[in-house]
């Protein structure tokens, strides 16, 4: 009689458990971070589509009149992107009886992100203004660097007088603290060129105008103080070099300087200037004047 066996079982090798399944995978990542930028997107989009422009430009105007006591007249006011904000056809007054307003086409300010969250943040500038361009950056603090060019101007010399001095601030540049403290430092560097001073039929010139050329004016400050370096004119009908000082005050007519120059006219000097030039000062042996301008920018006074 055969005896009977039980088939044998394969035994099988023990499986861990299954664990929970992880919170956070590469495909829910993808989801959130898919779902934030739509959101970011859409924060963004209605925040220019709906962007109270007139509420905002309201409420500048209001605060730089109770801040510095001016009434500007804004434009336009929008965003831009990335985040920022542009100023169009920005109108300032102006105590003048020749220009009642002073115009800038468009002002342009978006933040310094890598200050941002400093405790001193601070913001760039563009501006359009003058046929030329404006641009710098400035902080919390007072601290600002302004680089202009190509900027063009005519001004009175007098008010209400037809003479005017005019040309192009070729280059300028201004680093430092405004308002001035005592203690802080500035650097300024200023190229102008074309200059010229037109309208002096009245003083007997033929033309009417003196060619100045290109002036170099250079210095540095501490606080309201400022040194004037280098003074310099070339390529017009006389030659000018000067340096001196100047303290700088609000209103900027009222600033005190003290400058020390020697004129040296060329030979196409006109006579009439020579002439009125002769009742400020004597020429030298190599027929150049010394003079000394004192007083405020509003009201210079001019001595031997």
């Amino acid at each position: 009689m055969r005896s009977f066996r039980l088939p044998r079982f394969i035994r099988m090798p023990h499986l861990p458990a299954p664990g929970p399944r992880p919170l956070l995978t590469w495909e829910r990542m993808r989801f959130y971070l898919l779902g934030l930028a739509l959101l970011i997107i859409a924060f963004f989009f209605g925040l220019y589509l709906f962007f109270p422009n007139e509420i905002i430009k309201e409420r500048l105007t209001r605060e730089i009149a109770k801040s510095a006591g001016i009434d500007v007249q804004i434009g336009s006011l929008s965003l831009l992107f990335p985040p920022g904000m542009r100023a169009e056809r920005i109108s300032v007054p102006l105590a003048l009886p020749d220009r009642p307003t002073f115009d800038i086409r468009s002002v342009s300010v978006k933040p310094l992100w890598m200050s941002a969250f400093s405790s001193n943040p601070g913001a760039a500038f563009q501006a359009r203004l003058l046929n030329g361009e404006l641009s710098g950056w400035t902080r919390r603090d007072g601290s600002i660097e302004v680089d202009g060019r190509r900027l063009a101007f005519a001004q009175a010399l007098v008010a209400g007088s037809a003479v005017e001095l005019s040309g192009v601030l070729d280059q300028g540049a201004f680093t430092g603290v405004l308002p001035p403290k005592p203690t802080t430092e500035s650097r300024f560097e200023l190229v102008f060129d074309d200059m010229r001073i037109n309208g002096m039929e009245s003083l007997g010139v033929a033309d009417g105008n003196m060619i100045l050329g290109r002036i170099v004016c250079k210095g540095e400050g501490r606080g309201n103080n400022f040194r004037v370096e280098e003074l310099a004119a070339s390529g017009g009908e006389m030659l000018v070099t000067g340096s001196g000082s100047f303290m700088l005050n609000q209103p900027v007519e009222r600033s005190r300087i003290n400058l020390t120059v020697t004129l040296r006219p060329g030979a196409n000097f006109d006579q009439s200037l020579r002439d009125l030039l002769n009742l400020f000062a004597n020429p030298g042996r190599d027929g150049s004047y010394s003079l000394r301008i004192s007083g405020t920018l509003a009201t210079p006074v001019f001595a031997k």
